[in-house]
């Protein structure tokens, strides 16, 4: 638990100031009155402010007790809510066995609409804040799994066939993992074609006399276009609609 210790005129002053800073109900507060202050003669000279100390609790117990009370007003029974200290953020798990659908909605949606919530909590009590990853009953980590599985499937498919395989519009996050389990394989690379929500990942065999491993994006369709009619009877396929 952090303190911060503030002065002014008054306590009421004081503490009122406090929970505007922090966007914290007076009533949930804990403070302690260091010096009362004093008036001063005929409240002109000699004037002491009031002193207050406050007490914060720590980023991860704040943001436990922010989840429970935002659940809590969503009229959500939970089982458990963890917060783990990870390398690409702090992870916060919810187990709600009986409101997981809820939770997580179509396509992951409310869980991104209550993760992008809990970001700005952190991020207005310190700046410097680490991202908060939001999972309920392991969906994400669920999801990940399934995403990879299928990349793999789609790779052995371009090896054994020769043929690039683009797949659907995927948003950045699940870009980004795509790209860095093909950057493992030393006979596969990808590239990043679209723009916008429409962005799409092209995976293709890695040419013999492509130095280096590297992923291109296109902001337009022309530049694509002009890659591909340079890149010869390779890519010809390049444009082939990934099949469920």
């Amino acid at each position: 638990m952090k303190t911060i210790e503030r002065k002014g005129k008054s306590e009421f002053a004081v503490v009122t100031d406090f929970a505007k800073e922090f966007d914290i109900p007076r009533t949930k507060l804990k403070y302690e009155v260091i010096d009362q202050g004093s008036k001063g003669f005929f409240n002109l000279f000699g004037a002491k402010p009031v002193r207050i100390k406050f007490f914060l609790e720590d980023n991860f117990q704040g943001l436990k007790s922010f989840v429970s009370e935002l659940l809590g007003k969503m009229k959500i029974e939970t089982e458990l809510i963890q917060i783990k200290n990870e390398k690409d953020g702090i992870k916060v798990i919810i187990t709600a066995p009986e409101f997981k659908g809820f939770l997580i909605g179509k396509d992951g949606k409310m869980l991104d609409s209550i993760q992008h919530l809990l970001n700005r909590y952190m991020k207005k009590h310190d700046e410097q804040s680490p991202t908060v990853n939001l999972d309920v009953d392991n969906y994400r980590q669920k999801k990940v799994e399934k995403l990879l599985s299928r990349v793999s499937y789609i790779s052995d498919r371009v090896r054994s066939s020769g043929k690039s395989f683009t797949m659907d519009p995927l948003i950045a996050q699940d870009r980004k993992l795509i790209h860095q389990f093909i950057e493992q394989q030393q006979d596969l690379r990808t590239l990043t074609v679209g723009k916008g929500a429409k962005k799409r990942i092209v995976i293709m065999k890695d040419q013999p006399n492509h130095s280096g491993r590297e992923r291109t994006n296109f902001s337009d369709n022309r530049s694509y276009y002009r890659q591909k009619k340079t890149a010869g009877r390779g890519n010809k396929k390049i444009h082939q609609n990934e099949k469920e």
